[in-house]
């Protein structure tokens, strides 16, 4: 019965021994697997942060570029994406239009001609904004019957980057969509300051990494 109960004893006390080390083990693993999320996590948000900057940057080239607003370039970029296109797309839409109006400007017959079609006369070229402008040439391509032509003219003011986009569609939404983009500009300025700043600091310690390597 002694044998029996140190037998007993023995194989008790070595299966404790053995789960022991394997919870061990295992607290082990979770600790070192919980402690890479949280690397991975933070390297992630870094990346998205750091993307969310570069984003802001760009916005406010491109406004600065066309004399947009940031609200109305979100707001454009949203509804262009909503009626069968892309944001990026819309961006390089907004791009040609501005360059429209600088080639009717400039005297362009062809460009004065295409944004006579939606409605843009001389006399808004000059006292106009790119934005006014913007929004008129929206709701005048809305406006024009047939879908053949507004397709010509929506080529001609804004290129190849809106084809298949609805214009209906997008005259439908850019005014809401403007507005809600609205709170989201001051952000984006901010931010676009912040990201300039951030890459002056960069280069200005490069130019002194070189200097000390010379």
């Amino acid at each position: 019965m002694a044998d029996l109960s140190y037998t007993v004893d023995v194989n008790t006390t070595s299966a404790q021994r053995n789960l022991d080390a394997l919870n061990s083990k295992v607290d082990k693993v979770n600790k070192t697997f919980a402690s890479f999320k949280s690397v991975i996590a933070g390297l992630a948000i870094g990346s998205f942060i750091g993307q969310a900057f570069q984003f802001a940057d760009a916005m406010q080239d491109l406004s600065d570029a066309t004399n947009i607003g940031t609200d109305a370039i979100l707001g454009f970029g949203s509804a262009v994406a909503q009626s069968g296109g892309t944001a990026d797309k819309a961006q390089v839409g907004l791009l040609k239009f501005v360059e429209t109006i600088g080639e009717a400007a400039d005297g362009g017959l062809k460009a004065q001609q295409a944004l006579k079609t939606v409605g843009i006369t001389l006399q808004d070229l000059r006292t106009l904004s790119e934005e006014q402008l913007l929004d008129k040439a929206i709701n005048g391509l809305a406006n024009i019957e047939g879908a053949g032509a507004r397709s010509a003219a929506q080529l001609d003011l804004f290129g190849k980057a809106l084809r298949g986009v609805s214009a209906v569609g997008v005259a439908g939404l850019f005014a809401g969509a403007t507005a809600g983009s609205v709170q989201y500009a001051a952000s984006i300025k901010s931010a676009a300051q912040a990201q300039q700043n951030f890459e002056t600091v960069i280069k200005t310690l490069q130019i002194e990494v070189l200097r000390a390597l010379k």
